[in-house]
Formats: C-alpha cells, structure tokens, sequence
C-alpha cells in the first residue's frame, strides 16, 4: 500500500550517484526525491475484479447499515438513560 502513496524517483537517485561537480550535485539535491504515486485510479478497491459502480453501491449498503445500527444503539442507550436503568 505504501508504494502506491509514495514512491523514491530512482533516476535522480542514480544521478546524484554519478555527479562530478559539487555544483552538479547541489542543483540535484534541490529536487525533491520522494514522488507521490497517487494517480486518478489509486483507491481500496483497485485490485478487485469489481468496477466502480459496483464499489460504490457496496459502500453505500455497508455505510447505511453502519449508520442503522449506530442509531439503533444510540436509541437503546439514551433510553436506558432516561429509564434509569
């Protein structure tokens, strides 16, 4: 997972690697080594046979019953409070 968030650009490692001048290498040294590797298609579910639309219609089935049963319990909890139970 981590390689696709963050990425080392080899190239420029392997020129910082085979600079010959200080001035060479201070100039390389100003950019910045570590890339994003997040592109346009980069989520939870890149790996699976499913397309987005599936995706997105199952999480919003399980974020809706997460939602219900959060509520339900919050109900149960505010009216055991109020029962004095």
């Amino acid at each position: 997972v981590t390689s696709r968030l963050v990425q080392v650009d080899k190239k420029l490692v392997t020129k910082v690697a085979e600079a010959d001048s200080q001035e060479e290498l201070d100039e390389l040294l100003e950019k910045p080594m570590v890339v994003n590797g997040r592109t346009k298609d980069n989520h939870l579910f890149m790996d699976t046979p499913m397309s987005d639309d599936q995706v997105g219609w199952l999480l919003l089935a399980v974020s809706l019953i997460f939602l219900t049963t959060c509520l339900s319990l919050l109900v149960k909890v505010l009216q055991s409070l109020f029962r004095g139970r």
